[in-house]
């Protein structure tokens, strides 16, 4: 039975893995638009956004707008 188990784990577990599409000149073009984000996904970009705690408090009183603090412990990435 765990001969079992472990065959239809892995066999599940390797069901995402195809093979790569071969980048050539051809699909080249449409490769890239797809891997490319989109411009509303880069809305991101157009915030004023401040390094400095201090710097975010007084623009955000003077301009009565909300603070986004962002704060974390570690690698960005997770990889710690």
């Amino acid at each position: 039975m765990i001969a079992f188990t472990f065959a239809l784990v892995a066999s599940v577990a390797l069901l995402p893995f195809q093979e790569a599409e071969k980048l050539t000149a051809e699909n080249f073009e449409g490769t890239l638009a797809r891997i490319l984000p989109e411009e509303s996904e880069l809305r991101w970009k157009d915030v004023d956004w401040r390094v400095a705690l201090a710097d975010g408090i007084r623009d955000a009183r003077v301009e009565g707008k909300p603070i986004l603090l962002w704060a974390m412990n570690g690698h960005p990435l997770g990889c710690v």
